[in-house]
């Protein structure tokens, strides 16, 4: 390539990447109607990409590597700096050199075995699968790719992250259901998933126990159920059955007894283990219960109310005393129970 013709080249690259431009002044011709109209609009008014001189963006035209991370690298906001990794085909003085350098020392991109990085290929659909997942260090989701007719053609290194970003809706597949994993992605679908990734915001990991408690195959209401640290006999939290009898309680992880009780019923589970940012799913079928009542009264025959009384074994019911000393807990029957009490008022 001659001087001129590289000086060209140079220019238009340039072009697709920088803010302003005579393409932003006028508007683009080839975009009416265009699926990714609103994006690409979106992106050139942020001064994030621009398009031609001919007033043209070219939305389905390839884009190359050097493109992509230069794109990235503009969009995300990433420092330039030189990583000290050294590729064969990317040279000091090409446009590319530094995007490239940048994008190395950020992480995000490596190159082939052969110690090149392709700066000039167009980058494929799952080269940028890859890339968007290392921006945003999602986790990976083998599963997702099932739903695509050429999931078999998706390269075993990137099958994690191309399901990563259809999970998260990053990328989506093609109206033939496939995901054309080796296809250059276009300028178009660049702009569009960036843009998407910009916007990513990760799913809150919930960590915790959530079930439904049941009763002779129907769900029982307002049923109150307790945890407990696994062994113990403080309740750490409680939670009222909704009308669907489901329930939900957010806690550390560990290990837990649960317990269900109604005022003729009782469930209990224990050694529940839960997970860091995992929602164990617990369902609870309540039984019938052995009712015990009784009145708690102190050393002098006064009635304790408010009082709390705690009935051990494996696991933990709770009963509180009224006004007048009196209190009425649902139990597993057939147990042997060891009773303590918190303190309440004397009467």
């Amino acid at each position: 390539m001659g001087k001129k013709a590289a000086s060209v080249a140079i220019v238009t690259l340039l072009l697709l990447f920088t803010a302003g431009g005579y393409a932003f002044a006028a508007g683009f011709s080839d975009l009416p109607g265009h699926w990714a109209a609103g994006q690409i609009n979106k992106w050139v008014e942020q001064g994030l990409v621009t398009g031609y001189e001919d007033g043209t963006f070219k939305p389905d035209r390839q884009i190359t590597r050097a493109e992509f991370v230069a794109l990235v690298n503009r969009a995300f906001a990433v420092e330039p700096v030189d990583s000290g990794l050294r590729f064969a085909d990317v040279q000091p003085g090409a446009w590319y050199y530094g995007e490239v350098s940048a994008a190395a020392a950020a992480g995000y991109i490596s190159g082939y075995p052969d110690g090149s990085f392709g700066p000039g290929l167009s980058i494929t659909r799952q080269e940028a699968a890859a890339i968007l997942v290392k921006l945003l260090k999602l986790g990976p989701a083998t599963g997702e790719i099932e739903q695509f007719q050429d999931a078999d053609l998706i390269a075993q290194w990137a099958r994690d992250s191309v399901g990563a970003v259809v999970r998260d809706g990053l990328m989506v597949g093609m109206p033939d259901h496939t995901f054309q994993p080796q296809k250059g992605i276009s300028r178009a679908e660049a702009v569009v998933s960036l843009d998407r990734a910009l916007e990513f915001t990760p799913p809150v990991q919930e960590t915790g126990i959530e079930g439904q408690a049941v009763y002779k195959n129907a769900a029982v209401q307002n049923a109150v159920v307790r945890v407990y640290a696994a062994g113990g006999y403080e309740a750490l939290e409680i939670a009222k059955t909704d009308t669907g009898g489901n329930f939900k309680l957010d806690l550390e992880p560990g290990s837990y007894d649960l317990t269900a009780v109604t005022d003729q019923e009782v469930a209990y589970r224990s050694d529940v283990q839960v997970d860091e940012d995992k929602v164990t799913v617990v369902n609870l079928t309540l039984q019938a219960a052995a009712v015990l009542a009784g009145e708690l009264k102190d050393k002098d025959g006064n009635p304790v109310k408010n009082a709390t009384l705690i009935f051990t074994t494996n696991p933990t019911f709770i009963a509180s005393t009224n006004v007048n000393g009196q209190y009425s807990v649902a139990l597993v029957p057939d147990r042997n129970y060891l009773v303590r009490f918190v303190s309440g008022e004397e009467g």
